[in-house]
């Protein structure tokens, strides 16, 4: 796989998982979570969506 085409997947990847972090904080919000454990859950995804971008980008495995 060519660099500049890395580039575009690991953009698109990071793309997905910024509106899917955004989606879930929203979800919280009309539900009524309380705030605190949302912002806990939410950073709890983040953490897990980093760990999946950073181990997809060493393996070079795209959908």
């Amino acid at each position: 796989m060519n660099e500049e085409k890395l580039s575009k997947s690991t953009w698109e990847l990071t793309n997905n998982a910024q509106k899917y972090v955004q989606e879930e904080f929203q979800l919280y919000w009309i539900e009524g979570v309380d705030m605190k454990e949302a912002v806990e859950n939410v950073k709890c995804l983040i953490y897990r969506v980093r760990k999946f971008c950073i181990l997809k980008a060493l393996t070079h495995s795209y959908p």
